[in-house]
């Protein structure tokens, strides 16, 4: 049988191509690609092994079939809903994306038995890199011949097929995710929530800004609507989770790597974004590069990449340059400079994403995104928005002398944003996501950043019953259009999810996603499939 291993690619049943970030008991997490990008944990029988994705190599397939496959407030705030990465995830039951609705078995037959209907029978690790002096005839890809890409489990939807967006929602509720497509219809209270995101969005100089929430008052999906406007608006967008563990603001060089994993934009996902964003601001200027005043790395690397332009060899570098500007681990600074001085004969350097000394990585890390900013707004975007979520798990995990390095990151970037550093003033905003907590030094610390920034804080409350059956009525004409159901909306139903609720003595942080799930799982066992499709 075969058992999940941390960096395998994965199949998600309904959900797409993901990665192995750590095995489970009961399956494992997995790092899903756009258009979700988030993590959640799946039982075995929810994911398989993508063929040929064992080994490095493979490893690189599928990450090359994964690109093909996807083209593309507490207080006086609003209330947002719905989905969002958590524990309930594994334990959803996701069919593939068929027209039927699924059919009713296990904890589905149960519900059949709650509500009087009858249930209906159950119908490693890493990129490979190349070699550093590429041949004759090598690929940008594997320095080689390009491998053969994977096999996508989520085919494009036939032109006649109406409702597949609508079961792409549906399937990412059943999985306690955000429902991307369509976020703005699964948020409660949004036209306010709009308001304060848009005024939000940094113009010419850094803004700091705090999302405060307890756990189920939705500040994951919260996060997730300030990305999707902010692409809308014309920002590049980044995104990172931190657990205090394996991911923290404490260690610069592995953060800076997951937010440049998750960069794109709207109309663009690229596997090498840097790169491209680099191509970009070259292309725009008239002479061979723009320096940057400050940032001597940004001035490097234009000149890099414009050199390697005129010389036709751009593409044969790209992945070696991507994993240096972003602060992978598989391809050292020092290794490729000696590569492209050795190769080009020219008088070359480039930088690591940090700089190596421990010392220097919290104002390395600062430099890093303001470059990155930069480039963004000189290649024609409006600039660039990073949200950072769950910072309330830093206080948790972190030791006394991880503590302080976090400390030191957080007064790097005040530094920065109170303009007590000379580096140029950018189009750049931070989004933390915390529950708030005022005897913990760092949460409080967020405070003066969103003070020293000229931020702002948005306060999420938990929903009520009234807010919880006005989601209840999205999220059946979502079901309608997903299985063309005729059936008009029954509010008894959700009624009845209350009350089985009511009955289970959930605290008032599980209700949101625990109602979400029973709900589904009615409209599951009551109309599916639905006799209109039989």
């Amino acid at each position: 049988m075969w058992t999940p291993a941390h960096g395998e690619r994965v199949a998600v049943t309904g959900l797409g191509l993901g990665t192995v970030v750590k095995a489970t008991p009961r399956g494992a997490i997995v790092e899903l690609d756009a258009p979700y990008s988030t993590r959640a944990e799946f039982n075995t029988a929810n994911i398989s092994l993508v063929e040929g994705a064992a080994g490095s190599s493979g490893m690189q397939a599928a990450r090359t079939g994964a690109a093909a496959s996807h083209s593309s407030p507490q207080g006086n705030g609003p209330a947002v809903a719905a989905g969002s990465a958590g524990a309930g995830a594994a334990q959803s039951h996701s069919p593939p994306l068929s027209k039927a609705a699924p059919a009713a078995s296990g904890h589905l037959a149960r519900i059949g038995q709650l509500i009087g209907a009858r249930p209906k029978p159950p119908g490693s690790g890493g990129v490979q890199v190349p070699s550093l002096e590429p041949g004759p005839g090598a690929s940008a890809t594997s320095g080689g011949t390009p491998p053969a890409a994977a096999p996508s489990p989520m085919p494009a939807p036939p032109l006649s097929d109406p409702g597949f967006e609508a079961r792409c929602s549906l399937e990412a509720l059943r999985f306690g995710l955000v429902p991307h497509r369509h976020i703005e219809q699964f948020t409660l209270g949004y036209e306010q929530l709009s308001k304060w995101i848009n005024s939000s969005f940094p113009v010419l100089e850094p803004r700091v800004h705090k999302v405060i929430g307890a756990y189920g008052t939705g500040k994951s999906h919260t996060m997730s609507a300030i990305r999707t406007l902010a692409k809308r608006e014309g920002y590049m967008v980044a995104h990172v989770e931190v657990n205090g563990e394996g991911m923290t603001l404490s260690d610069p060089a592995k953060l800076i790597h997951a937010i440049y994993s998750t960069l794109h934009s709207q109309e663009e996902e690229t596997e090498y974004p840097l790169v491209g964003l680099l191509e970009k601001v070259i292309q725009n200027s008239t002479s061979s590069y723009l320096p940057l005043s400050g940032l001597r790395a940004v001035d490097a690397h234009l000149g890099v990449v414009s050199m390697l332009q005129h010389a036709g060899t751009l593409d044969i570098w790209t992945e070696q340059l991507e994993a240096v500007f972003s602060g992978s681990d598989e391809v050292s600074a020092t290794d490729l400079d000696r590569a492209l001085r050795k190769q080009t004969r020219a008088s070359v350097q480039v930088f690591p994403a940090v700089p190596r000394s421990l010392l220097d990585r919290p104002n390395g890390l600062v430099e890093s995104l303001l470059g990155t900013a930069w480039l963004a707004k000189a290649a024609g975007y409006k600039g660039l928005i990073i949200t950072i979520d769950e910072f309330e798990t830093e206080n948790k995990h972190l030791t006394k002398a991880q503590k302080q390095k976090l400390m030191l990151t957080l007064r790097a970037i005040e530094c920065y944003v109170s303009g007590q550093r000379n580096l140029p003033k950018v189009p750049l905003a931070l989004y933390f996501g915390t529950v708030g907590d005022s005897m913990d030094e760092g949460d409080v610390y967020l405070n003066d950043l969103v003070e020293a920034s000229g931020g702002s804080a948005l306060e999420l409350r938990f929903f009520q019953k009234e807010e919880r059956l006005e989601l209840a009525n999205r999220i059946y004409r979502f079901y309608q259009e997903a299985y063309q159901l005729q059936r008009p909306y029954d509010p008894n139903v959700a009624d009845r999810v209350h009350t089985l609720l009511d009955g289970r003595g959930y605290v008032e942080s599980e209700l949101l996603r625990q109602f979400i799930k029973w709900y589904m799982a009615f409209l599951d066992v009551l109309y599916g499939p639905p006799k209109e499709m039989a």
